[in-house]
């Protein structure tokens, strides 16, 4: 199962998924090769039966609206893309987060994506359990480029 293959390899970049002789499914990849990740459950929960709260160390982030081969130069000197399909910065609870090696991903707990089907509340323990994990990873290693979680609104 998915599961059993993070809890052995980790998550996984489709480059690294190869390396690992790991079976790679041509999911897309809008923003280039990497692992997404979200601050918003509600957002991408319809992408499987399973959900992760995911400890993420940014390292260096770049905003882009659109991923383009042509700029790979540019991207490759950062560690994190952040990006958003709607086209606009201001719905920051459709940002997709792309970090770029596994050794950023740190996979803490998981939980049925039916937890949060369907529903509007942000108060939900899988929501808090994300905002306060997310927020001791900010303090400690992403400042000053902490996650949006702590400045957002899911809706």
């Amino acid at each position: 199962s998915n599961i059993e293959r993070i809890r052995t390899d980790g998550l996984l970049t489709k480059k690294e998924r190869r390396e690992k002789s790991v079976n790679v499914r041509n999911t897309g990849s809008f923003f280039g090769d990497g692992i997404y990740t979200s601050d918003n459950p509600f957002s991408f929960c319809n992408f499987g039966n399973m959900g992760l709260v995911v400890a993420r160390l940014q390292g260096r982030v770049l905003r882009v609206a659109r991923y383009d081969a042509r700029n790979q130069s540019e991207y490759d000197r950062y560690d994190t893309l952040v990006g958003n399909k709607t086209g606009t910065f201001d719905k920051c609870s459709k940002d997709e987060i792309v970090l770029k090696t596994c050794a950023q991903a740190l996979p803490l707990l998981w939980y049925p994506t039916e937890l949060i089907h369907y529903q509007t509340n942000i108060d939900l323990p899988i929501t808090k359990y994300n905002k306060i994990l997310q927020d001791v990873v900010n303090e400690f290693f992403n400042t000053p480029i902490a996650s949006a979680i702590a400045k957002q609104e899911f809706f």
